[in-house]
């Protein structure tokens, strides 16, 4: 995705709960739908859904927030958090009930990755959706 000017950006905040988390959620999925990005809305959520759970397992933050930005069939999701340890690809056992997160993110986005943002991290997904 390139790093010019987009044509949409948004940025969403709350404090760091589950029911927030939820809340941008639904805000991202109404984002989506003002954008006309319905082809990919499934697999941008569901990679919202994630991140936004590791930013509150891991994330060491109060506050949540997702960026959104969409340009020339490109979107991109990141959620930053106050953890500056990169986020991995677990290998989860079967019967584990965590540790897929990632993995799930990977397969569902066509790029993701983290970059450092002041003291912690900015992890983020890419979406083709032209």
């Amino acid at each position: 995705m390139k790093a010019a000017i987009f044509e949409h950006t948004e940025q969403f905040t709350a404090p760091a709960t589950p029911a927030q988390a939820r809340g941008l959620r639904h805000q991202v999925a109404k984002t989506l739908a003002d954008w006309g990005v319905t082809d990919r809305a499934d697999d941008v959520l569901s990679s919202c859904a994630e991140l936004l759970s590791n930013a509150l397992a891991y994330g060491q933050t109060a506050v949540l927030t997702v960026q959104l930005a969409e340009d020339e069939g490109w979107l991109r999701l990141a959620v930053p958090d106050s953890n500056p340890y990169p986020p991995f690809l677990a290998i989860a056992d079967r019967d584990d009930e965590d540790g897929r997160g990632i993995s799930m993110v990977a397969t569902l986005a066509d790029a993701w990755g983290f970059r450092a943002a002041g003291a912690g991290k900015s992890v983020f997904a890419e979406f083709r959706t032209d």
